[in-house]
């Protein structure tokens, strides 16, 4: 689980936000990402879907609110691996849109560290209210505001 997270922001000049954040986790946490890392995924992808009245859509897992996405790795494209998440976790067909930001995160664990680049896509879903569809999944809902139990919640909170 995250205990801190420090961000800093700026533009490349192509459109899509950058962002590097460090996220403290405490060690289980991080022996299961650097787990992950080490055992191939390439990277991580999410969707920022947004409604026609403002709202945001996110997912909760292990008490933490999130934008819906998932890892890529193996021969797996960011899109299908995006459509992919998407659909397990909010039970919703996803059109995966632009690239709109990559945030590079270093994760810690006292002197240990590893990173993972966490990329969000906009995108479009097909008609139908968010339910969740993975065991892990306790809730999915579109927030009005961002809850301040969110992984990467100012990030969110930039990009809308």
């Amino acid at each position: 689980m995250a205990e801190g997270h420090d961000r800093d922001a700026n533009d490349a000049g192509d459109g899509v936000a950058r962002f590097e954040s460090t996220q403290r986790l405490d060690p289980d946490a991080f022996n299961h990402a650097k787990s992950r890392l080490d055992g191939g995924y390439e990277c991580a992808v999410a969707a920022l879907l947004t409604d026609a009245d403002g709202r945001v859509l996110l997912v909760c897992e292990d008490g933490r609110w999130s934008l819906p996405g998932g890892e890529v790795g193996g021969d797996q494209s960011r899109e299908a691996a995006l459509r992919d998440a998407v659909a397990a976790t909010t039970g919703l067909e996803l059109t995966v849109g632009s690239l709109v930001a990559v945030n590079d995160v270093t994760l810690t664990d006292g002197d240990r560290e590893t990173s993972l680049a966490f990329e969000i896509y906009d995108g479009e879903i097909a008609a139908g209210e968010p339910e969740p569809a993975r065991a892990s999944v306790t809730a999915a809902a579109w927030h009005d505001e961002v809850p301040a139990a969110t992984v990467d919640r100012d990030v969110i909170d930039e990009l809308r």
